[in-house]
């Protein structure tokens, strides 16, 4: 199901009741979207289009034989044609250099794929968070390289993103042995990916971050996995930063004990 905030309150769009999985908009195309996951009746959707601003879809490849549900996808702020996706359990990458209507598969991955980021200065480049550290490759995925940092080690890196100054932001997830697996925190690269930092805003009981995204206006949005303080229960929360990561404001729960 797809929602989008008008206003104060959050409404539903269209009348889709699709599990989505995997979802981006287009940077450059007013009203473009994409998505993948799973209908109503638990199979999957394959590559999905819309071009009304998610009131309708339109398939436009299974992408493989048997149609795929991507959990992680990015588009390329380069070239709008080529999409990345990564489907559930995070076994390969797949690639579409013309707007999904046919895929490409990169099995030979360095490690389980849980996030992805399309370098927006390079239209051959993607960074890919898997389970045990972030990568990146220059050439589409056919090659990758560890990106070394004390602040990511072998851990599971659930969200990438970047802001309007093409800096990445990563959410990590400690693997260290030792360390408990409740140490998750928002970090932040400069331009080129090589310096990193812990963001001076950390949303409190985040258990994950899956997508940090850009706004129209410069701010960037996260959507987290949330410890609510009643039964232990999960909420999914969308946190908006308006100064780069330093403060996070909520702009919606489904869950009241966030609030």
């Amino acid at each position: 199901m797809y929602n989008k905030k008008q206003n104060s309150s959050w409404v539903k769009v269209g009348n889709d009741k699709s599990d989505l999985m995997g979802f981006v908009i287009n940077p450059t195309k007013e009203g473009v979207m994409y998505s993948s996951g799973h209908p109503t009746n638990g199979s999957n959707l394959g590559f999905r289009m819309s071009t009304d601003s998610g009131k309708t879809w339109q398939t436009i490849s299974t992408v493989t034989d048997n149609p795929i549900d991507f959990h992680a996808m990015s588009i390329s702020p380069v070239n709008n044609k080529i999409l990345y996706g990564s489907p559930g359990g995070g076994y390969a990458l797949f690639i579409t250099q013309n707007e999904g209507k046919t895929w490409s598969s990169i099995t030979s991955i360095p490690s389980q794929i849980v996030s992805i980021a399309a370098d927006p200065l390079n239209s051959n480049g993607v960074y890919i968070g898997t389970s045990s550290g972030l990568f990146y490759s220059n050439d589409q995925g056919k090659n990758c390289k560890k990106i070394e940092s004390e602040l990511f080690r072998n851990s599971v890196v659930t969200g990438l993103g970047f802001n309007q100054n093409n800096e990445l932001f990563a959410y990590v997830i400690s693997n260290a042995e030792g360390e408990s697996k409740q140490n998750g925190y928002i970090i932040k690269s400069d331009k080129v990916g090589k310096n990193w930092a812990k963001t001076n805003g950390q949303i409190p009981t985040v258990k994950s971050a899956w997508k940090f995204a850009l706004g129209h206006n410069g701010e960037i949005y996260t959507i987290v996995s949330q410890q609510t303080s009643e039964n232990n229960d999960i909420a999914s929360s969308v946190y908006k930063s308006i100064d780069n990561g330093n403060t996070w404001i909520l702009e919606g729960t489904n869950r009241e004990q966030i609030v």
